[in-house]
């Protein structure tokens, strides 16, 4: 849990430092056929949405480096805005950088924007980077997404505001992350301190990962971790037999490192 813990820090101290403005300086650029020098800027800024921050946000399974994630609808279990609702964060740790980001859900479709197809839902997308030293950008973008869950190409003034190969499979990865957290054959682990942070944990190895929780405890041994009861006979004091149906036992709250933890098996 060592491991996993120094990463859950990581995350919510960068998640902290997720106050960057959005404001991108523009740069000079050539015209090829003209010769003209012109300056191009963030087209993100024209969009006028509420700023974003990371507050509870799904990250990856810590135990399992090897699992792959959908960029196509067609991989996801129902459609991604289903996943999403009205609102809804993802992060992940890349090297030293932190990647966030934020969907909400759009009434309509945003002034001055277009796109090529029929939307069926519209949501913005907040892309926050955070290094360790706290430096980071901040862009908005905006994905249309047709009835099948299928990202359609955002644009306005010309320019590219919701591209489907990269902002579009960016949202479909973030929907299978929600997804995958709330699997069966898991636990949802939610790490709370200044920030919160949800991912999942396999059945088969929550026990060991939170083998080092502190607390609380009966004298001087810890409670047994929440677990499943299987459905069982008992006896009663009048010799009696009653069904005793599957259910949860244990505790679901404890700290780790001083931070807050509360674990749900999925379905429960």
């Amino acid at each position: 849990m060592e491991e996993t813990a120094d990463r859950l820090e990581s995350m919510i101290v960068m998640a902290l430092c997720a106050n960057h403005g959005d404001y991108c300086p523009g740069h000079l650029w050539k015209d090829k056929s003209t010769g003209a020098v012109r300056e191009r800027f963030d087209i993100g800024q024209l969009l006028r949405f509420d700023e974003m921050r990371p507050s509870s946000f799904y990250t990856i399974d810590m135990t399992d480096h090897d699992r792959l994630f959908a960029v196509t609808p067609d991989y996801l279990i129902t459609h991604p805005a289903d996943v999403l609702g009205e609102e809804s964060e993802v992060a992940m740790i890349d090297g030293e950088e932190l990647l966030w980001f934020g969907y909400r859900r759009m009434r309509r479709q945003p002034k001055g924007v277009s796109c090529l197809g029929r939307a069926a839902v519209w949501y913005e997308v907040h892309h926050r980077v955070v290094t360790v030293s706290g430096n980071g950008a901040y862009v908005k973008r905006c994905v249309p997404l047709d009835k099948d869950g299928w990202p359609l190409l955002a644009r306005m003034q010309g320019q590219g505001i919701g591209v489907p190969r990269l902002d579009g499979e960016t949202l479909i990865s973030a929907a299978s992350i929600i997804e995958d957290a709330n699997r069966s054959g898991a636990m949802l682990a939610t790490v709370k301190d200044a920030r919160e942070i949800m991912f999942p944990v396999p059945i088969a190895d929550y026990k060991k990962v939170f083998a080092d929780r502190e607390g609380p405890k009966i004298g001087d041994r810890r409670k047994a971790i929440v677990h499943w009861v299987a459905r069982h006979l008992r006896k009663s004091t009048r010799g009696n037999e009653c069904v005793v149906n599957k259910h949860l036992r244990g505790v679901q709250e404890f700290s780790v490192d001083g931070l807050l933890v509360r674990l749900t098996p999925n379905g429960a």
